[in-house]
């Protein structure tokens, strides 16, 4: 959606009146209470990088000159969290030359472009060039075919983005011409390189101004269903015949979908799907098409202006997501290939679709935050400097994402805002991870307002919870800040154009004075001179750079108190720090494993007499779950007795926490409750309160005396009363190291996936006499199956002869614990710990040695160690203690 938007917007525009922006960096303070408190205990989704792609209108000007001769790390050091650059219409569509066509990038992909006596003088040379420069980046093309060659249209008619909108007169010729460009790419670069690939049909397929064959609505669907199956059969085709797959081509389509379409979106998704009077492949006569992603469009008219009409990003997501879930194509990948905000205050197009002033740093870290709310896999960019992407001046934007692509990887940790902001429409919130290999908590803290003119700072307490130092009593805490006066050049451009004189007419007439891209945006070359000779002041200005302090910790809680500027966001890396509390041992504990709604979920299990009235579900509005896209619910539509429960076996016995949000219809739900039981005491319950709003029950102090434990949820309810689950946790109060131990009692600096069958063995030295009663090995994640463990003696350096052996233990993500006999073991001697996994799957963590050898799950393990044992270099976190 590029110019023509600017013309569907002025209405809405001028309905909203227009904004005058205050560039000022004064600060004022209000006096709120807000606190935002982020529970290490609440560990969730892995964090992923949401910024992972830029997308270009013309490769000719990012990817041909200006990519030439760049040094191959150049993104990999300043915009490390890109992965995929999009070729946004990259095969067709216009040439120069032709009426309408003259002022854009050429498209065709031919010698002679006009020439329609020669449909297959294929020249692929320039986008082959631009591929070449982005792999070089070691970067990954996504190419956006789609818009068909003037000479493959008897009359082509050129719309609204100055474009071909119309179909080609022979499909099997457009087949050709991708098949021949997927060929040339293959034979170019290989087809191990290609398939890692991505390929896009069409940019917003149901925008009247990209397709439109000038019959009717429909007709203009069905065209776009067959250059979708025609591009995907040609694409496969040249993957088989290179001897890779067809399935290994990676393809989508992007709507528009925010904004109404000339047809509705959600039919090309039945098309593919091959589901109704539309499902059939108009290529090979087959039901449904290839697709791997959904894509669409989303703009905000202006800076915190929602476009008239349009869909919330989270919305036009779901409206994808729910049609394709509903066609069960359950594995796709959702994203947004462009958008952000349309126009600056001025009612002109910004140039990468993002404004340089502080409101985009807040906007971008509330992205990035609602992105993992809403499980969307990318948000592509326009741009990221004063030049895009070569050279020039880094935006807030690009900072917030640098500083975002740090998280990646981390375990979320769940968070609660309370209180109130002093500001007017000031928000504040954030998204916190841990990474406990590494010992490091990462937080994203963003004071955002919907109100570009908004000038109050906020003073937040941002509190973590459950948090002890890995050594001493404090923690290290590294902090970076982006507002007016931190990683910011604008306030200071700002200030120079109205000193310099500068007005609205001192910028071009179809760019807005807001634009990142100043000097692209300026008309006089003597403005842009004065902009290049005042750059460097405005790189330095730019720099982003942390502070660190030493912070001690207090009752297993770190509190800290930032100084939050209007629209500024404050990010912090919190090293020497760990969990207080154990993992969440619960298993699928947001019920999102399935990646459906079903009536079994992974992990959990159900009894009673109704067992069709417990289920997962993702609604939205009042229905929506507390985070995800699915929750637990209890309902039936006459009267109903259900238990969803979970199980834990072999758990070291001490205390522990059970919490999980619950909201309900205020009706009379009966008996309904959340409980603990079967840990060595009396059930301890908590009765599901009458609320509208999610709200998190508590039980503490759980006493686990056996080693085992179940919590569940029951209900025993009137016929269409129901309550719903989501974020669960299970967790020990406390961590701690024994006195006595031989092995490794802390993680290890590596992780690897440990195959089953296998006699793992670990040589420790006792550090002291003592008795060892248990043995515990810790699984970082995936745990899977069961294991068997045991302690050896030592022979000659090898294991020996068996000393003790626990039961059969269900594995699950952290410290697993197995009973063993009384065992005495002496200081200064060694012994072999050892595990066998009846299920690959299971990470674990390790430090230098290891020995290992084949051999079956068995129902027992042998009194003597087998011989022939290999290294493999690695120590696992695994100890016997008392």
């Amino acid at each position: 959606m590029k110019k023509i938007l600017n013309l569907l917007l002025c209405s809405v525009m001028v309905m909203v009146g227009i904004v005058v922006a205050s560039e000022t960096s004064n600060k004022a303070f209000a006096a709120g209470n807000v606190a935002v408190t982020f529970d290490l205990a609440a560990e969730g989704q892995t964090l992923s990088n949401k910024f992972t792609d830029v997308n270009v209108w013309g490769y000719g000007d990012n990817w041909l000159a200006n990519a030439t001769g760049q040094p191959s790390n150049y993104f990999s050091t300043n915009y490390p969290f890109v992965k995929n650059v999009q070729f946004m219409t990259a095969t067709g569509g216009c040439y120069v030359g032709y009426s309408g066509c003259s002022i854009y990038y050429p498209r065709d992909l031919f010698v002679d472009p006009s020439d329609t006596a020669n449909l297959t003088d294929y020249d692929f040379s320039s986008l082959v060039t631009g591929l070449h420069n982005v792999v070089n980046q070691g970067l990954k093309p996504l190419i956006k075919t789609g818009n068909v060659p003037l000479k493959y249209t008897t009359s082509p008619a050129i719309g609204g983005m100055a474009n071909n909108t119309k179909f080609p007169d022979d499909y099997d010729v457009y087949y050709n011409y991708i098949k021949a460009l997927a060929d040339e790419l293959i034979a170019e670069f290989g087809i191990n390189e290609v398939k890692s690939w991505s390929w896009g049909v069409g940019t917003e397929f149901e925008n009247k101004d990209w397709f439109d064959d000038k019959v009717s609505a429909n007709t203009t669907k069905i065209g776009f269903f067959k250059l979708y199956d025609y591009t995907v059969a040609a694409l496969e085709a040249a993957y088989v015949q290179a001897g890779a797959a067809a399935s290994e081509v990676i393809v989508g389509a992007h709507s528009l979908t925010f904004a109404a379409g000339y047809w509705n979106e959600e039919e090309f998704i039945d098309h593919v799907a091959g589901v109704g009077t539309n499902g059939v492949n108009y290529k090979t006569g087959l039901n449904g098409t290839q697709i791997d992603y959904l894509t669409a469009s989303f703009y905000d008219s202006r800076p915190g202006v929602v476009y008239s009409g349009g869909k919330t990003l989270v919305n036009t997501i779901n409206s994808l997501r729910d049609r394709a879930k509903t066609n069960g194509l359950n594995h796709l990948k959702y994203g947004i290939d462009e958008g952000r905000i349309f126009s600056g205050s001025d009612n002109k197009a910004l140039y990468s679709r993002v404004v340089a002033h502080t409101f985009q740093a807040s906007a971008d870290a509330r992205l990035f935050k609602t992105m993992h709310d809403a499980n969307i896999d990318w948000f592509s960019a326009w741009g990221l400097s004063t030049e895009t992407f070569w050279g020039g001046v880094p935006s807030v934007g690009t900072h917030v994402a640098n500083l975002a692509y740090k998280m990646v990887g981390d375990k979320r940790v769940e968070g609660t805002v309370t209180g109130s902001p002093g500001g007017a429409g000031n928000e504040i919130n954030g998204i916190a991870g841990y990474n406990s290999t590494t010992d490091t908590i990462h937080l994203m803290v963003y004071n955002y307002n919907n109100n570009f003119n908004a000038t109050t700072s906020e003073t937040p307490a941002i509190n973590l919870a459950n948090i002890i130092p890995v050594s001493g009593s404090t923690v290290t805490v590294k902090q970076w800040v982006v507002d007016d006066t931190h990683g910011n050049f604008w306030p200071q451009w700002w200030a120079d154009q109205t000193s310099r004189g500068l007005t609205d007419s001192s910028y071009s007439a179809g760019w807005s004075k807001y634009s990142v891209e100043v000097p692209k945006a300026l008309t006089n070359a003597a403005d842009v001179n004065y902009w290049y000779s005042r750059e460097d002041a405005y790189k330095a200005l730019a720099a982003l750079s942390p502070t660190t302090s030493t912070v001690p910790v207090t009752g297993n809680t770190l509190t800290l108190n930032p100084e939050m500027a209007h629209h500024g966001v404050v990010f912090y890396e919190i090293t020497n720090a760990k969990r207080s509390t154990g993992p969440n041992l619960v298993v699928n504990p947001g019920f999102e494993e399935d990646g459906a709604a079903v009536s079994s979920p992974i992990g959990w299990s159900t009894s009673g007499p109704d067992l069709d009235a417990d289920y997962t579900e993702g609604t939205s509005g009042s229905g929506a779950p507390h985070s995800g896209l699915y929750k637990l619910g209890h309902w039936k539509g006459t009267n109903y007795n259900v238990y969803t429960y979970q199980t834990f076996t072999g758990i070291p016995n001490g205390l522990y926490t059970l919490k999980a949000w619950v909201k309900n219809n205020l009706g009379n739900l009966g008996t309904a409750y959340m409980e603990a039981k079967d840990y060595g005491g009396a059930s301890l319950k908590s009765n599901v309160p009458k609320t509208s709003v999610w709200k998190q029950l508590v039980i503490e102090n759980v006493n686990v005396t056996n080693g085992q434990a179940t919590i569940g949820f029951y209900s025993n309810s009137p016929a269409t009363t129901w309550y719903m689950v989501d974020d669960v946790q299970f967790y020990a109060n406390s961590v701690s190291a024994p006195s006595e131990y031989v092995g490794l009692v802390t993680p290890g600096s590596k992780t690897e996936t440990t195959a089953d069958n296998n006699f793992v063995a670990t040589k420790a030295i006792a550090g002291q006499d003592l008795t060892a009663t248990n043995l515990n090995l810790y699984v970082a994640s995936g745990a899977a199956g069961k294991v068997r463990m045991a302690l050896y003696s030592d022979n000659s350096g090898n294991p020996g002869a068996l000393l003790a052996e626990t039961p059969e233990i269900t594995l699950y993500n952290g410290w697993n614990q197995g009973t063993i006999p009384s065992t005495a073991l002496t200081e200064d001697t060694p012994y072999w710990l050892v595990f066998v996994l009846s299920q690959t799957g299971n990470v674990l963590t390790y430090n230098p040695p290891v020995q290992y050898t084949s051999y079956t799950y068995p129902t027992s393990l042998p009194a003597a160690a087998p011989t022939g044992l290999t290294s493999n270099g690695g120590t696992y976190a695994f100890y016997a203690s008392n």
